[in-house]
């Protein structure tokens, strides 16, 4: 167990699985050896497996809240939707959280539409229900990031901003507070986003659109892009990728753990170079701590 943590706080999940299989082995009957197995599992994304032995890890100790998120999200990912239902039922009746309810909500629709994509309405809802999202700029977990990205917009001389997948607009709202030279406009598929941004910053542009579109001078002029905690949302990020104009600055952000809605985990700095460095003609990573355990991935560079 304690190699197999040393790995894991490396994130190095595959050592980290090696270790937690023995245990399981060694002690089958153990609970926190079938959630730790399960957790490495579900970071090296075999789901199934993750899901096997989360339903393991909670048949000793179906108390543990972390496992029964876990198992939801493992069913969820492998498109278990009933599987993820009772997972969430089960957590709600340890807590009852908003984002947690959102989260059951949003697989209730899936499972009447007969869907796979997390609809608009589910981050309306989370838009609307969430504390974090209602914070001014300056108090969000991610200022630390957004000030490395002010950092680099006044290094490359950046003047002007299409922030895609803008949110509530409190990067719009840090950069009105601390880049007062720099053009801004957002845009975001969710109407309740784009609302919340306009009264948030009166004095941007912010447009409600679905990416990616053909021509994004539609919305501005701009010299950079800005795409923060977006791609890790949607299937076709390399699609996205792919739409952007060659030439201009990119900046962007991707994280190193699970979420509602997340279709991918990047576990280290070498995932995120392969699946987007050969969009740019060369690509900076950076990693940014905004807890003990959670990483955010800064790239940037000028696309190819």
């Amino acid at each position: 167990r304690d190699k197999g943590i040393v790995h894991q706080k490396k994130n190095e999940w595959m050592l980290a699985h090696t270790f937690f299989t023995k245990c399981v082995e060694l002690k089958p009957d153990a609970a926190g050896y079938n959630g730790l197995l399960a957790t490495s599992a579900f970071m090296l994304e075999d789901y199934s497996f993750a899901a096997k032995f989360y339903q393991s890890a909670l048949s000793l100790d179906s108390s543990n809240k972390a496992w029964w998120h876990r198992l939801a999200r493992s069913c969820f990912k492998i498109g278990d939707l009933k599987g993820a239902e009772r997972a969430y039922q089960e957590l709600l009746k340890i807590n009852e959280d908003p984002i947690i309810r959102s989260a059951y909500n949003e697989v209730l629709r899936l499972l009447h539409s007969g869907s796979t994509d997390v609809s608009d309405s589910y981050y309306d809802e989370v838009y609307t229900i969430s504390e974090n999202y209602k914070k001014r700029g300056s108090e969000s977990a991610y200022g630390v990031v957004w000030n490395r990205i002010s950092e680099l917009l006044r290094a490359h001389q950046i003047k002007s901003i299409l922030d895609l997948g803008c949110g509530p607009g409190q990067f719009a709202e840090h950069i009105d507070q601390n880049n007062h030279k720099v053009a801004y406009c957002g845009v975001d598929f969710s109407a309740v986003a784009v609302e919340y941004a306009k009264i948030r910053c009166p004095n941007f542009a912010f447009f409600q659109a679905k990416l990616p579109v053909d021509n994004y001078q539609v919305f501005c002029d701009f010299d950079c892009i800005v795409s923060t905690e977006v791609l890790e949302h949607i299937d076709g990020d390399i699609e996205l990728m792919a739409s952007f104009p060659a030439g201009k600055f990119m900046v962007g952000t991707v994280p190193n753990y699970d979420s509602f809605g997340h279709v991918r985990i990047f576990s280290n700095s070498e995932a995120v170079s392969k699946r987007y460095g050969s969009f740019f003609n060369s690509i900076v990573i950076e990693p940014i701590s905004i807890s003990a355990t959670n990483v955010i991935w800064l790239f940037f560079g000028s696309l190819r």
